[in-house]
């Protein structure tokens, strides 16, 4: 079975469903059992899910991370795979990374922080 086969749309009613739709409903259901939730969150980041490709997913989603207090290392490991996934990662990343995500470092490994990347450093 292809990837394509996978794609059909969970039901509308269902926090899936309305998750991969980028419902407000499903983001408030979401936050109802946000350890359940996690694995659509997830599975959103790392399939468009958007018939259109017309609205803000990556918001919706980086929204999601930080109000369902999930880890973003599942999101940081998404940035080895294919172009597309990687590029709505990043996009997820640098939306969680203005909020000021206390999470984020931690999710890039124990040295994320800690280097030197001022001025000082530049002539090394």
């Amino acid at each position: 079975m292809s990837d394509e086969d996978e794609r059909a749309y969970a039901h509308a009613d269902s926090v899936e469903g309305l998750l991969r739709r980028g419902r407000g409903l499903g983001a408030v259901r979401a936050l109802q059992d946000p350890r359940r939730a996690a694995g659509f969150v997830y599975d959103g980041i790392r399939r468009d899910w958007r018939w259109d490709g017309t609205d803000d997913r990556s918001l919706y989603l980086a929204r999601l991370v930080q109000d369902l207090g999930l880890s973003p290392a599942p999101v940081v490991a998404q940035l080895v795979a294919d172009e597309e996934t990687c590029l709505r990662a990043c996009e997820v990343l640098e939306l969680l990374a203005l909020t000021g995500s206390d999470k984020l470092g931690r999710a890039f490994g124990p040295t994320s922080g800690r280097a030197n990347t001022g001025p000082e450093s530049w002539s090394r």
